[in-house]
Parts: C-alpha cells; structure tokens; sequence
C-alpha cells in the first residue's frame, strides 16, 4: 500500500490552488499556504485565454463542466502584422481532430470566475488545510515536498538559492476591459504592431479583454488619461467595424520579464508556474504553461504512488527533465515574436513577409502551429 505524502504549497493563486486540488485528488495531505485570505486572492482585475492544454486538465479534474459555462469561446484567431499589411485566419480546421471536437480554438475568463469556481472546490477538500501567513517557512518540517508557486517574484526560489536567467523587456503591457460595438464574440485577435503586441479578447455580453504592450512611458500615458483618450487610442488600432465604446473597469499596467529558473528543483523543494518561468504575454501561453507543470507533477506522483512511492525522490528530477522541453519552447517562440516583429528591420520584414506567405498556402502548417500553441510540447501523453 503506498504512502500518503504530506505536501506544503506556498501560494494560492490560480496554479498554487489547482495543484492543491489535483495532488488532494491523488490522496496526497495538502496544506496550502498564502499572505492572503481568499477574497482578497480573488480580486485581480484581468482575463486569461485558457488553451486545450488547460482545458484537458480541467477535465481531468472534473472543473471543466463548471468552468465553461463562465467562459467566452472563440472559434477564429486572426494574427496580423501591422507593418507589412498581411495577416493569417486560424479555426477550427486547423486544429487537430481530438481538439476540433471542442467547438473552439480557446475560452477567456475572468480572474474572479475563475477563482470562484477554484476556491469552492478547494474548500471542499477534508486533505487540504488552507492557511493565511505573513511569514512562510520555507523548510520541510514534516512534508516530503515543499512546492512554491508564488509568481515571478518568487521569494521561495530566493530562499531556496535556485538562481535564474532574467531581463526585463522595453515594453509594458498595459490591460483593459472594453464594451464594444459591431464585434465579432467568437474572433481574438493578436495584432503584431512595431511598440509592441496587441491583443483583443472576446468576453461574455460584447466585453473585451484588451492587452496592449508598449513603452512604459505610453503605458503610463494610458493609465494616466481619461477614458475617452484611452478609447480612442484603442480604436485606431482595432479592427475597422470594431466600435469601442466604454471602459468597463479600472486599466493597469505591468512590466514584461523574461524569467527562467536555473532548475525547477533543490532537493524535495520544487518550483512550478511562474515561479518557475515567466514571459511576455504575447500569444497569452503563461497560465497555460503554468498548469502543464501540474499535469505533468501530478502525474509523476500518482505514478510513484502505484509503485508505493519507490520513485519518491527521483520526481523533482523527472519533473524538471519533462518540462523544461516545453518552456523553453515557450521562452524562444514568445520572445522571437517579440524581437522579430517589434522593429522595422529589412531583413526582419521581408522574413515576415514570407512567413505570412508560408502560412497562407500551407494548412499542415498552420496545423501544427496552433497545435503547439494550445497543447504545447507534451514528453509523456
């Protein structure tokens, strides 16, 4: 018979509170730690685009059933680059045929719908303890894992003396939530412009979710302006019918980090999501990319349970050796869209230009880049 494993998470965002729920599913005790009570964790004013790599998880851990009913589908991407003039349509052909079943490409939610849905499942659980701390100790004391998810700044990794390889972009990324007229509710957009990447997001009820990266000084701009500046500067940038017509909530601002953990591990201390990693939002893979940890170390773990826990103290290593194929996919796909299409570079443009073309006149292609997009590079199905 295997043995239980006793568990410490540090934080309780969307991946420390998820994890928490599929490791409790594998009748692991979990005591889940964060500087925040749950209504204050729950109050972060963003969207994310969750992929079918997300999706399958959460159907894996019977939440998908409560979940799509909060999100947004769409079923079309338009990827435009606003300096050549060229632009490429991905749907539902160009998704794998597991994956076209699904009825759409990705899902938008709300932080709060998310997290409503997450923290009620959560607090259902008898195995795991959720606890509010100002002063987390980083120590095993009685746990076979200590696992950080406590985002990019983790203090966790610091602690743990696990470096990192780390810049900072030249550009912002500036959100906000938008009504709009004359839109299409089942189109996202990923508009490549010379500041930066510019995403549209279709949400519930003709809301859009705006992700707007440029200079920190035009983000600030933006934060800093009233809403009918901000409104203009967005419609000239949406697409032609595209009417904007209200903010629907506060914007905000954040910078762009590049970030990579030098392991994922020390010992039996392991990090995950954005402890871990973290990139610039572009082609919006980061939660996606932070719950393929989960999937993977959770399915480690069921695995050294079936054995009774003979491979125990090979899984951070496993973990780390299975992922990194996957983030490091992420790191250079992410970043080469951001170096290759925010300049003016000759060279750089007649690329893109063939790109587009490449893409226009080959389906397999297109194909397998929105495969890796929304399933991401899984080592062990």
């Amino acid at each position: 018979m295997s043995r239980k494993l006793n568990i410490k998470i540090i934080g309780a965002g969307p991946t420390g509170s998820l994890l928490a729920i599929a490791l409790a599913d594998s009748e692991c005790n979990i005591s889940i730690f964060d500087h925040k009570n749950i209504n204050e964790l729950k109050s972060r004013n963003r969207a994310y685009a969750l992929t079918h790599s997300s999706r399958k998880l959460l159907e894996y851990l019977n939440l998908w059933t409560l979940l799509k009913e909060k999100t947004n589908k769409f079923s079309k991407l338009t990827v435009q680059d606003s300096t050549v003039n060229r632009f490429i349509n991905f749907n539902l052909s160009n998704l794998s045929i597991k994956n076209r079943s699904s009825g759409g490409i990705g899902w938008i939610i709300n932080h709060i719908d998310l997290m409503d849905v997450i923290y009620k499942r959560l607090l259902e659980y008898k195995n795991i303890n959720f606890q509010i701390t100002q002063e987390t100790n980083y120590d095993l004391e009685n746990y076979d894992y200590v696992i950080a998810a406590d985002g990019t700044q983790s203090k966790s990794r610091i602690n743990w003396n696990i470096g990192s390889f780390k810049f900072k972009y030249n550009q912002c990324c500036f959100t906000s939530k938008v009504l709009v007229r004359n839109g299409e509710n089942d189109r996202a957009f990923e508009v490549l412009r010379e500041e930066g990447p510019f995403a549209i997001l279709p949400m519930k009820d003709d809301i859009y979710q705006v992700v707007w990266s440029a200079s920190l000084e035009k983000c600030k701009t933006l934060k800093n302006n009233n809403k009918s500046y901000v409104l203009d500067r967005i419609s000239s940038i949406m697409p032609m019918s595209y009417q904007p017509d209200v903010m629907i909530e506060d914007s905000n601002y954040y910078s762009n980090y590049f970030s990579i953990a030098r392991s994922f591990y020390r010992n039996r201390f392991i990090l995950v999501g954005e402890a871990a990693h973290s990139f610039h939002p572009v082609g919006g893979q980061g939660l996606n990319l932070c719950w393929r940890d989960i999937y993977q170390l959770t399915r480690l773990i069921k695995f050294s349970q079936k054995y009774r826990n003979k491979f125990d103290n090979f899984i951070p290593f496993i973990y780390f050796l299975l992922r990194i194929p996957d983030v490091i996919f992420v790191a250079l796909s992410t970043d080469s869209l951001v170096r290759v299409f925010s300049n003016n570079n000759n060279f750089l443009i007649l690329i893109r230009k063939i790109s587009f073309l490449l893409l226009k006149r080959s389906k397999l292609l297109k194909t397998n880049i929105l495969s890796l997009m929304t399933n991401g590079i899984n080592i062990v199905n």
